[in-house]
């Protein structure tokens, strides 16, 4: 849903006005790229000051990337895990004793993600079986497959201080395949998770959809406003025709930001809200597990992509589906080199408002004060805070909820972060429709 926008952007003296299908917090996708197209046509330095407004809907899109996800994950898939390799033709009895073949994964993407995900989130827990991987690496992706079959057959996962750096920590049975392109690994799979580059990613959904395969892939949608409609269209076409689309965004199922809606907005335990902020603070960026170039990149990358897309569509969860009605936001960027080279730097710095509106109801009018940089000398920093007339409630890092009022106390103290929610659910979606067409798995 972060990417699921149809832009119609137009230049002006003063502002950018963007309009789109969702909700105008989406623009953050492609504002990086925007506000360059914007300082470029006026000659602007390299802060530039861009006003988003939402007009009324002129594309009425349903809920597309997450139609597949019901949002209550009463999966029996989580229930049945079973230890040992699962082979991609063996079938696994589920918690009502159904007897199912695992679900074929293809993991396209080797990096630190698509690594996390092929060794703890694809396996026996949620009956699924990766059966190959796809990197433009050939090693890296010869490495991946070499962990994966030997998880698959036995071994512990070692997380290394962090699951993006996870590996096998033995070697065991045989490498699963792996290629440099998608093609040769469709005819093997029946989901293929999409964990590489934004800008990557139109054109192996596209492929993965039209041979007839469902797809479960990162956030953003798409760095490109074409790249993300095509994805779109392409995706409506194939839940036509029983085939599943899923995204890798955990607020969806994170239970802190559950908790912060229900007592902030449904029960009203704030009172009114009176004030609310969006924090995002590093002390570097690329953060240390991330460096690479096409993160610290504009075309591709920065703050407000990567990290914003999930508090964008937090908002959306807490707040409602185009309850953002106004964006406006100073954005800094680096300045280029003396001899001109090195000036597609992310975005360093961005400070504004995002105001609700009318599809936010009685929020209407409330502006969430927005603020991102890179230089925090208290670590790195992820916090939605709301302020009402009887206290504070604080979504901080991700996954945990802390109420201030009389007393202090963390309401959530270590939530989910989502993912393997991600997966369970797009799976018994898959099911569904496998079963609802007559397909016997």
């Amino acid at each position: 849903q972060i990417g699921q926008h149809m832009f119609k952007a137009g230049t002006v003296v003063v502002s950018l006005l963007v309009t789109t299908s969702l909700n105008c917090a989406s623009a953050f996708c492609v504002l990086p790229s925007l506000t360059t197209t914007y300082a470029r046509a006026c000659h602007c330095p390299a802060t530039a000051t861009v006003t988003c407004e939402a007009s009324k809907e002129n594309t009425q899109r349903r809920n597309l990337l997450l139609t597949s996800i019901s949002g209550v994950v009463g999966s029996q898939l989580a229930a049945s895990a079973t230890q040992g390799r699962v082979s991609s033709s063996a079938k696994v009895s589920m918690s009502g004793g159904e007897s199912v073949r695992p679900v074929r994964v293809c993991v396209v993407g080797a990096g630190s993600i698509s690594r996390e995900f092929a060794l703890y989130h694809f396996g026996p827990k949620t009956q699924t079986v990766v059966t190959s991987i796809v990197d433009l690496d050939e090693e890296r992706a010869r490495c991946l497959a070499a962990d994966v079959g030997s998880v698959q057959a036995g071994a512990r996962v070692e997380s290394k201080g962090s699951a993006y750096a996870a590996v096998a920590a033995e070697s065991r049975g045989e490498p699963v395949p792996f290629s440099r392109t998608l093609a040769p690994c469709l005819a093997g799979c029946d989901l293929v998770y999409v964990g590489t580059t934004p800008n990557s990613h139109a054109k192996l959904v596209l492929e993965a959809l039209a041979a007839g395969k469902s797809v479960l892939m990162e956030k953003p949608l798409a760095a490109k406003a074409e790249d993300a409609d095509a994805i779109v269209k392409a995706a409506e076409l194939a839940q036509q025709k029983g085939q599943s689309v899923g995204m890798d965004i955990g607020m969806r199922w994170n239970p802190a930001l559950h908790e912060l809606r229900r007592l902030a907005v449904t029960e009203r335990q704030l009172g009114r809200i009176t004030s609310a902020r969006l924090t995002l603070a590093f002390t570097q960026w690329p953060r240390d597990w991330q460096m690479q170039p096409w993160v610290a990149g504009r075309a591709e990358g920065g703050i407000l992509r990567e990290v914003g897309t999930h508090f964008f569509f937090g908002l959306m969860e807490l707040f409602g589906e185009r309850c953002v009605g106004c964006v406006r936001t100073d954005v800094s960027y680096p300045p280029p080199n003396i001899d001109g080279s090195g000036g597609g730097g992310a975005e360093v710095a961005a400070r504004g408002t995002l105001r609700l509106g009318r599809a936010a109801g009685e929020l209407a009018g409330l502006e969430i004060a927005l603020e991102v940089g890179t230089d925090s000398k208290v670590g790195d920093v992820y916090e939605l805070e709301l302020t009402g007339e009887r206290g504070t409630l604080l979504l901080k890092d991700f996954c945990r909820l802390k109420r201030t009022a009389q007393v202090e106390e963390w309401v959530v103290p270590n939530g989910s972060y989502g993912r393997v929610e991600s997966v369970v659910t797009l799976i018994d979606e898959m099911r569904g429709a496998a079963k609802r067409g007559g397909t016997q798995e």
